[in-house]
């Protein structure tokens, strides 16, 4: 588990300030040639939303790729590039729902989320 602690300038230490990252990544297989790996995600937040994961990948400014509902063949997906939107065909209905799974692949600064 990845923790951050929050400190602001001329605020007192305070241990509850201390935020944890949403997802949770295990490699469940590679490295492959491409020196990419699949993984297994486990989210950290009751009742994540598509919309909670996208967020996420769009925070990740150092990185590029994908997020696809159910494969990554899908034409419900969204392609994204250093914290920017490029193409998005998610619908707004299917960003409000809770997601069930999480895996990913990737290496590098490209990852795909495929939900």
């Amino acid at each position: 588990m990845v923790a951050l602690l929050l400190v602001r300038v001329g605020v007192p230490f305070n241990l509850n300030l201390i935020i944890m990252e949403l997802l949770d990544f295990k490699i469940s297989g590679g490295p492959y040639g491409d020196a990419t790996s699949r993984y297994d995600v486990k989210v950290n937040k009751d009742g994540a939303t598509v919309k909670d994961i996208i967020n996420y990948a769009l925070s990740k400014k150092e990185e590029w790729g994908y997020v696809c509902i159910d494969s990554f063949f899908s034409n419900k997906r969204l392609e994204y590039r250093y914290g920017i939107i490029i193409s998005d065909n998610i619908s707004s209905e299917d960003k409000n729902k809770v997601v069930k799974t999480i895996t990913a692949s990737g290496g590098w600064s490209r990852m795909d989320y495929i939900i």
